[in-house]
């Protein structure tokens, strides 16, 4: 390695690489079998300029040019390895730079001590987010739709109004004559009051309670109004359930989430966090793309991803199909620095070109350059939200109104009831066959007197 003007130049050095698959940082995929150092080396063939590609293969290549070095790249079977104790690292291209069989690599490695205390880290190009993506709400019916035009707060503030104005009126009926004598009654009150809320009861005398009364209904012709018009538009729209935004709910949900590959969840999970320490409790390792599609039919399955710039990508292959099921939760789960790791003496030239690269823009256009090419339309539409945004209108089901059809049929009972009650006390002798049919027949001879007065 010489300097030439103060720049560093290899004179056209070969330098062993070492990545893997990794979208969007490494698209790098076809390989061939080499020997080298007699051992079988999986090399990556990128003659064609569309393999070649990636954020950090991009990076990698404007490194290559401007320091003038050839390079071969070996695919790392182990993808980054995994450290087994504190002096040991098992497989993946961590364990190769460690042992000096290679003399750089990328794929997104996390800046952080675990790696540091075994490789050597580059300064950082970008800070990825990780994430999970969840089931999307799913459309529900609810039996008591007919409460939806007002929160609980206000049903709880209208019931407890009811019951204070008919005690106020009760308390003022008990203790002044000119009152109606039918609010020394407290049900008889209640009932009123309930009556003229809803505009359906509106006696004349009204004697000392006029005004009181007046402001009473005018508050009820408010509150019908407003509940009214909301109603048709709240029944023929879907309701759905409650998205999945934060640990907790993601807890309350019952979600399992899964790699190929166990991870070190001290890498990114903050055991301090009450929610966040049981999410290693809830992991599974998941084989294929196959297993991943029968976790997803279940319904109970989150996917773990990084978010680069503004796009998510899963940690591991994933249907298509599959992704219109969910959308990204709002919670993330951690962050990172992304980096290179190297040889000490590469460190400080590689650095250098980070660095001016970062000032340049460069990093920033491969960036967008790379999602806005390779970037699927599901992959981004995982961002959009559609619970009650897809303008579909609902036909009107019975069971939206089924809280209505309850309540008709609790009504009807204690009229009934009542009705019942009221024929018996009066009537303790007969039956009540015999008391219906003299009602019947004083009705008929009522009716038919009445019709020769009009003679």
């Amino acid at each position: 390695m010489k300097r030439d003007d103060g720049k560093v130049n290899f004179h056209g050095r070969q330098l062993r690489a070492s990545t893997f698959y990794r979208p969007p940082v490494s698209y790098l995929n076809r390989t061939t079998v080499r020997i080298i150092d007699d051992v079988e080396e999986e090399i990556f063939d990128a003659d064609d300029d569309q393999e070649k590609d990636g954020i950090e293969v991009k990076l990698f290549l404007l490194m290559a040019e401007k320091l003038n070095f050839t390079w071969i790249i070996k695919k790392s079977k182990d993808r980054y390895g995994k450290r087994y104790n504190e002096t040991a690292w098992n497989g993946g291209f961590i364990k190769l730079l460690y042992d000096n069989k290679i003399d750089i690599a990328f794929a997104s490695i996390w800046l952080n001590r675990n790696h540091y205390d075994f490789v050597n880290l580059t300064d950082p190009w970008y800070q990825v987010y990780i994430q999970f993506l969840v089931p999307r709400p799913q459309p529900i019916t609810s039996f008591w739709a007919l409460t939806r035009p007002f929160s609980v707060t206000i049903w709880i503030l209208l019931v407890l109004a009811i019951f204070l104005q008919s005690i106020c009126i009760f308390a003022h009926a008990r203790f002044n004559p000119r009152y109606p004598e039918r609010f020394r009654s407290f049900l008889i009150t209640f009932i009123e009051l309930t009556g003229r809320l809803l505009g359906s009861w509106a006696p004349k005398n009204m004697v000392n309670v006029k005004l009181q009364l007046y402001l009473w209904q005018t508050m009820g012709l408010i509150l019908v109004t407003a509940y009214s018009s909301s109603l048709a538009a709240k029944l023929t729209n879907s309701e759905y359930e409650n998205r999945i935004d934060t640990i907790k709910q993601f807890f309350e949900a019952n979600l399992i989430w899964g790699t190929k590959t166990v991870p070190s969840f001290t890498n990114f999970i903050d055991y301090e966090d009450p929610y966040l320490s049981q999410l290693p409790g809830t992991h599974r390792v998941i084989e294929n793309k196959e297993e991943v599609h029968k976790n997803i039919v279940k319904g109970n399955f989150a996917i773990l991803g990084n978010f680069v710039g503004s796009v998510f990508f899963p940690e591991d292959e994933i249907y298509n199909i599959d992704l219109k099921k969910y959308r990204m939760m709002k919670e993330m789960i951690g962050k990172f620095y992304a980096s290179f790791v190297a040889q000490p003496w590469l460190l400080s030239p590689i650095n250098r070109m980070m660095l001016q690269l970062r000032e340049s823009g460069i990093i920033t256009f491969h960036l967008h350059d790379v999602l806005r090419r390779r970037t699927g339309f599901n992959l981004r539409e995982i961002l959009v939200e559609y619970d009650g945004k897809d303008g579909s209108i609902r036909v009107l089901t019975l069971t939206p109104l089924g809280a209505a059809f309850f309540l008709l049929f609790v009504g009807l009972s204690i009229s009934t009831l009542v009705f019942y009650l009221e024929i018996k006390y009066k009537n303790d002798s007969k039956s009540i066959r015999e008391i219906l049919r003299d009602i019947d027949q004083k009705r008929g001879s009522r009716s038919t007197s009445t019709g020769k007065k009009q003679l």
